[in-house]
């Protein structure tokens, strides 16, 4: 069943890669297409015909959930029965972690369940778990639980990291 059609506007058309896995894009939800076409990805919906934004890159991080770039700057949104923005376009860096996000931006690390702040820190988030979080300098990494205080800072020139539970 031929759900809708988009009218390219280059030869260069087609559905979009994503950049984080090279995958191409499929239609999702029998509903919207993010299309590459020229030099910009859309986020299209077959049924109306009409293209909702513009992107200039497109990773899918998980089942629905996608993070986008406009203007080298970075946001989330989710796809299902429709498109909802989780953080506009206005981030330096997004990443999507064990079902969290950590954001950066003017060298301000935070770290977000859904939109809900968890942890916010001057030092670059490297890592997570339920219990700590690992900031790293130039130096070492720092150990931090949410409440921002700082465990083991007793240890110089330490490189700190989580498997499942256990500090290493």
């Amino acid at each position: 069943k031929l759900l809708g059609t988009y009218d390219c506007k280059s030869s260069n058309c087609d559905y979009a890669i994503f950049s984080n896995n090279n995958l191409k894009s499929a239609i999702l939800n029998n509903r919207y297409a993010f299309i590459s076409d020229d030099e910009n990805i859309y986020l299209y919906d077959i049924i109306s015909g009409k293209s909702f934004i513009t992107y200039n890159e497109v990773q899918k991080v998980a089942e629905g959930i996608f993070l986008v770039a406009q203007k080298n700057l970075w946001g989330a949104i989710t796809i299902g029965n429709t498109i909802n923005s989780l953080f506009n376009c206005n981030f330096d860096s997004i990443e999507f972690k064990n079902n969290k996000f950590i954001t950066s931006k003017d060298n301000k690390w935070t770290l977000y369940q859904g939109q809900n702040e968890l942890f916010k820190s001057e030092l670059k988030i490297k890592d997570f778990n339920e219990n700590f979080v690992i900031l790293t300098t130039e130096d070492n990494d720092k150990l931090f639980d949410y409440q921002n205080n700082e465990y083991l800072n007793m240890v110089a020139n330490k490189t700190l990291s989580f498997v499942e539970n256990y500090i290493l």
